[in-house]
């Protein structure tokens, strides 16, 4: 999928999300949170952005920019996360989407397939204010703190189509196709293309007795006397996310000095639909990435006319691929 908006085009392959700025490769494109970057440097696609509800301002440089920005030649975007005030916030939030407030499509009907589960849970909340320990420490307009947490629960419907044999061609009755199947040992073709029963594997007949018969009526191929996408497996695919961040801000100096710490921690999981049930999928198992990002920024001003900024920053990913079902293979 690409999108195209103001000069920059958004291209969404598969679970990445790659920005393309006046034509730049999506490379090029540079995006921080809080000055630190959150591009995976194989890819360069987005590792995980704090949630929206933690975001207090976005800023877009597509061209004519200054040095500081650096490194890159296409766009950047800077996102800054929230900070707390003096006074204590809160909010709560939720968005729900369920499959019972919605119609059946087209396709589902003409099959006769009921419904998939078609479901979005996203909620969170968000607290900040003071930090402050009764009859320790009073940290109104100098220590101040925000804390974010999302969650997204998505219940995915899939319909994954393939190509199966039906019950003539398990048999080894290939009759009907064009194909001439030969014997091995004769060398010559076996009578009216069907192999005789005791001439089949005893192991091949028990691999493809697990796998599903043909529910569809799929498409002719006529040079080969079969049908193709003839199976159809209607599923809900499970997918979540995690997200919390946080953030501490410590102002010095009446004002002329300010440190803050921001962590963010996120574990996702990106599953695959199966292509049919049992041990015969080909489809790779869940893959769950969990990560944290931190950046460190000290700003002081040491004269009307001369500011100092230090930015540091660290991230971490691991990305877990689980081949669930090899297990299931004696």
């Amino acid at each position: 999928m690409r999108i195209q908006f103001w000069g920059a085009a958004l291209t969404v392959t598969g679970s990445q999300h790659l920005l393309s700025v006046n034509g730049s490769r999506t490379l090029n494109t540079e995006i921080m949170v809080d000055g630190v970057s959150i591009l995976s440097g194989t890819t360069g696609s987005i590792t995980m952005m704090p949630s929206r509800e933690a975001i207090r301002e976005v800023k877009v440089l597509t061209s004519a920019y200054s040095a500081e920005y650096g490194r890159t030649s296409g766009g950047f975007v800077n996102a800054i996360v929230d900070s707390g005030t003096g006074e204590y916030h809160g909010a709560l939030y939720e968005n729900l989407r369920n499959e019972a407030l919605n119609a059946n499509n087209f396709f589902n009907n003409a099959r006769r397939v009921a419904r998939p589960r078609d479901r979005f849970h996203q909620f969170g909340g968000k607290l900040s204010g003071p930090l402050s320990i009764p009859k320790l420490y009073q940290g109104r307009d100098r220590s101040l703190f925000f804390f974010n947490y999302e969650g997204l629960r998505i219940k995915n419907p899939a319909a994954p189509i393939s190509t199966l044999p039906d019950a003539a061609f398990r048999a080894g009755d290939f009759s009907a196709s064009r194909v001439v199947v030969r014997d091995p040992l004769a060398g010559a073709p076996f009578a009216q293309n069907r192999i005789p029963e005791s001439r089949l594997d005893p192991a091949a007949r028990k691999i493809i007795a697990l796998a599903p018969l043909p529910n569809s009526a799929g498409t002719p191929d006529t040079a080969n006397g079969r049908l193709l996408n003839n199976y159809v497996y209607p599923q809900s695919v499970d997918e979540y996310i995690n997200n919390y961040t946080g953030r501490y801000d410590h102002l010095a100096m009446e004002g002329r000095s300010r440190l803050f710490l921001r962590v963010t921690h996120y574990d996702q999981s990106r599953p695959a639909a199966a292509l049919m049930p049992g041990p015969l999928n080909n489809e790779r198992g869940p893959e769950t990435q969990v990560g944290w990002q931190a950046a460190l920024g000290y700003t002081h001003v040491l004269s009307p006319s001369l500011l100092l900024d230090l930015h540091f920053g660290a991230g971490w990913m691991e990305r877990l691929d689980d081949p669930e079902l090899w297990d299931k293979l004696d």
